[in-house]
């Protein structure tokens, strides 16, 4: 009788130990890779989804969206009794559709993102609008070539959130003798979410493409250390609608 209670009392005393034992290990896993594999994903991540953003916004921006609107017509130029360019603003309609046209074709390359590649994984469909999953090995955090596509994949949300904002934005800077380079440019700003396992990171995407250049006669006044700027109002769209 002592000799099979001796034997229980082992045997759930070894139960305990395993299974404190696997707590542990677990514990010391999830803190390792919190502290060593989860900041490394998230740059990763990042560095990945910001250049796909970026070819994002330049395959919306096309040949078709400059050929239907006409620069010099959105452009209306100031100058004084001197010749000198003091203002440089907007025809707001016309500045509007420009940017109303171009945040159609981001939100419409955003839809069709699912199988889309980053290096050699896909993007695929997730629960809620603008929302995708892609899974990345856990040997890309270990920066070795040869180990980069080895080990579990872990699965990295990535979630367009808040607005799309777009805008025209002017810069006129002097240009030889009495004339001056006008440019025109497009922003776009936006705001991405990359969520791992127990982590999560928001990233803002900001760039400007330039839209026109046109040498024009006038110059800038010194006033404005020869360069003088403007912005048009933002175009602000829920990514999400």
């Amino acid at each position: 009788m002592k000799l099979k209670k001796k034997m229980k009392i082992k045997r759930s005393t070894y139960l305990v130990l395993i299974l404190l034992l696997i707590f542990s290990l677990s514990f010391l896993m999830i803190r390792y890779f919190n502290k060593k594999i989860t900041p490394k994903m998230l740059d990763i991540m990042e560095t990945k989804l910001t250049k796909l953003s970026n070819d994002v916004i330049m395959d919306s921006f096309n040949n078709k969206l400059l050929d239907s609107h006409d620069i010099k017509d959105i452009l209306k130029i100031t100058k004084n009794k001197n010749e000198e360019i003091i203002a440089v603003d907007f025809d707001l309609e016309k500045a509007y559709q420009v940017s109303l046209d171009l945040t159609k074709n981001i939100k419409q390359k955003l839809k069709k993102l699912p199988n889309t590649k980053i290096d050699n994984e896909y993007l695929l469909k997730a629960q809620g609008p603008n929302s995708y999953i892609v899974f990345l090995p856990v040997g890309l955090a270990s920066n070795n070539s040869y180990l980069a596509n080895l080990g579990p994949k872990i699965p990295v949300r990535v979630t367009f959130i808040g607005n799309l904002l777009t805008g025209l934005k002017t810069k006129v800077k002097d240009y030889g003798i009495n004339s001056a380079l006008i440019e025109v440019y497009i922003k776009i700003a936006f705001s991405e979410e990359i969520i791992i396992p127990y982590a999560s990171k928001k990233i803002n995407i900001n760039n400007q493409i330039l839209l026109s250049s046109q040498i024009v006669e006038g110059i800038v006044p010194s006033i404005y250390n020869g360069l003088l700027e403007n912005n048009s109002s933002l175009i602000n769209v829920p990514l999400n609608s």
